[in-house]
């Protein structure tokens, strides 16, 4: 198979197998392109596309594997594509970034006037999605780099690195009977409405588990998608809040207080970077790399790395806790 005919499954997989629009896209007619599907089969000497009753196809099991080689193929050409770019065009190009509601609006502001003013030419894209979608994005080599706190378990593919731990905290309406509590538990924070993340997002595992080992069954009232949504709504009087600490700005519109030493009521969370194990990390994306996670120090300057030879000359770095900074360590904005 040919680069061309490569480039033809390409268009058809864009295009969800759509005869019309993947014609249109590769400037053939509709008749053209089934005569090219057709070589293509004949080539590979299997059936690849099944005719459907509106004229278009699905895919066989053997279309299956071959979309996912051909996704492979892809990302090593962007490979090749990033290898020469750094050679020929060192700090310019771009990082295609997935990330979470949480980091885009309170972890990655704190890294990027930093980043510009080192990098003035290269443009951070950003993926904003769930985490389960970063984590796909990132295997399958669609993005260059994903941050997040869930789903980020290293495989085959991709390997996981840690940026900082942190914890949850509680807060509640300015003058609410629960900030006098001292040294508060888990069973002061359940005698209130809650109002928290939704499942899956931003630790809220973690949150689940501090309840969940006292035997508590929580009242959830409003279960929102980001940490804005979340103080709105304790600030109307909803009920007690629980969000990141890393969602605590310094200049915050909203009228609550945070309960002194609830962060010390749930499990650590963790943010981490994954990055896909062949791909290479050219400098700009090393230094974003390093303003994220100070500890590594990838220093790509040194040349182009293997994201694979880098993670294997450091995985004991990863393998312990203290090697991880805390959020408060990391945060470039001061505590809170």
């Amino acid at each position: 198979m040919n680069f061309a005919q490569i480039e033809i499954l390409n268009n058809l997989f864009k295009a969800d197998l759509i005869i019309d629009d993947a014609a249109s896209a590769i400037g053939k007619t509709p008749k053209e392109l089934i005569t090219e599907i057709n070589k293509i089969e004949r080539k590979l000497g299997a059936e690849v596309f099944i005719a459907t009753n509106d004229g278009n196809y699905s895919l066989s099991a053997i279309g299956e594997n071959i979309k996912e080689i051909i996704e492979r193929i892809n990302f090593e050409l962007r490979n090749i594509a990033n290898y020469t770019a750094h050679l020929n065009t060192s700090g310019r190009g771009t990082i295609r970034v997935g990330t979470t509601h949480n980091q885009a609006r309170h972890i990655i502001p704190v890294v990027y006037r930093q980043f510009e003013e080192e990098y003035p030419d290269v443009t951070l894209e950003f993926v904003q999605d769930s985490p389960q979608n970063i984590k796909t994005a990132i295997t399958e080599g669609k993005i260059d780099i994903a941050i997040a706190t869930e789903a980020l378990e290293t495989n085959s593919d991709i390997i996981t690195l840690p940026c900082f731990k942190w914890h949850h905290v509680v807060i509640a309406p300015k003058g609410h009977e629960i900030l006098s509590t001292n040294l508060p538990t888990i069973y002061d924070i359940a005698k209130y409405p809650i109002v928290t993340y939704a499942e899956g997002l931003t630790g809220r595992p973690q949150i689940d588990a501090a309840f969940s080992v006292e035997d508590i069954e929580p009242y959830i009232r409003f279960a929102a998608l980001d940490a804005d949504i979340i103080k709105s709504y304790v600030s109307l009087g909803v009920g007690v809040g629980i969000i990141s600490e890393t969602a605590l700005l310094e200049d915050e519109a909203f009228e609550f207080e945070v309960l002194k030493d609830s962060r010390l009521l749930f499990p650590q969370s963790v943010t981490k970077l994954a990055l896909r194990r062949s791909s290479f990390i050219s400098e700009h994306l090393g230094y974003f790399i390093n303003l994220l996670s100070p500890l590594l120090q990838v220093n790509p300057k040194r040349g182009l790395l293997r994201v694979n030879d880098f993670y294997d000359k450091n995985v004991s770095l990863f393998k312990f806790e203290n090697s991880i900074l805390n959020y408060k360590q990391w945060n470039l904005r001061g505590g809170y």
